[in-house]
């Protein structure tokens, strides 16, 4: 279900290092910091679709070396 998520703070998952699977999906986020997702580098899957996101910014997922999945479907990307 929806969370109506708008803003996610880019300190949100500091201390998340090992979490290995985020759903964000179902919400009304529009765009990450760049540095939102730094220390989940054991990161499998991450999830964003239906969401409001019009732009990934450059490197936003380079901390996630060990990213498998990614969902970005029903986005606004263009």
């Amino acid at each position: 279900g929806s969370n109506m998520i708008k803003h996610v703070d880019e300190n949100a998952f500091k201390n998340l290092i090992n979490i290995r699977s985020l759903t964000l999906q179902d919400n009304e986020i529009e765009e990450f910091n760049k540095d939102i997702f730094r220390n989940l580098s054991v990161l499998n899957n991450l999830y964003l679709s239906y969401n409001k996101i019009k732009i990934v910014k450059n490197n936003l997922f380079i901390h996630l070396k060990n990213l498998l999945k990614l969902s970005l479907s029903d986005n606004q990307i263009y």
